[in-house]
């Protein structure tokens, strides 16, 4: 039943009439559209993409604080939270078929130096990483990749070398070798150089 805030004709109504008409707002704009029953609203695709879906929200609820801090750094520059951008980067390559590799528990500049920021990174799979990384949000000059593929899941170390000294970094990490069939990147993190 639609709920009328002020006379019918202002339309300022919300809801369903009958099953004619269905009252609404979207982005501010009052909008008056047709009911519509979907002919089928359960189609093999629309599973995969609730499938998918489901799969990134449940691999953001396992991030810690800090990395959905960095999702939400990520994020800041488009028009979603850091909850949206994971969910729409991991449910996209689930939907194209590759296997998120969940990268997560990243240490922000352990022991930094005046020249070196070393970043210790865990994975959920046995796939090397690389770390983006510049001077400005969401522009990322440099690439340092690790040296070999890791033997193990264990937290494991990329050397950030050659950067300037008390300058603040900006950097996230994905795959060292993107596409095939595993997809995997984080949100953006900071990190310091020593003075």
């Amino acid at each position: 039943m639609a709920k009328v805030t002020g006379p019918l004709m202002s339309m300022d109504a919300r809801g369903a009439l009958g099953k004619a008409i269905v009252f609404s707002n979207w982005k501010g704009v009052a909008v008056v559209r047709q009911f519509v029953i979907p002919s089928n609203p359960n189609t093999a695709a629309q599973q995969a993409v609730r499938a998918a879906f489901s799969s990134a929200v449940e691999i953001f609820k396992t991030l810690s604080a800090e990395d959905k801090t960095a999702w939400g750094r990520r994020a800041s520059g488009l028009a979603m939270s850091g909850y949206n951008a994971l969910v729409k980067y991991c449910s996209a390559a689930i939907q194209a078929g590759k296997t998120w590799v969940n990268i997560n528990n990243v240490n922000e500049g352990a022991a930094a130096t005046n020249s070196t920021i070393t970043v210790e990174v865990t994975t959920d799979a046995l796939k090397a990483c690389k770390i983006e990384y510049g001077t400005k949000t969401g522009v990322y000059t440099s690439t340092k990749e690790e040296v070999a593929d890791p033997a193990d899941l264990l937290p494991r170390d990329i050397v950030m070398t050659g950067l300037a000294a008390n300058t603040l970094y900006f950097f996230r990490v994905s795959l060292k070798t993107p596409g095939g069939t595993h997809e995997g990147t984080t949100g953006e993190y900071t990190a310091m150089t020593a003075a």
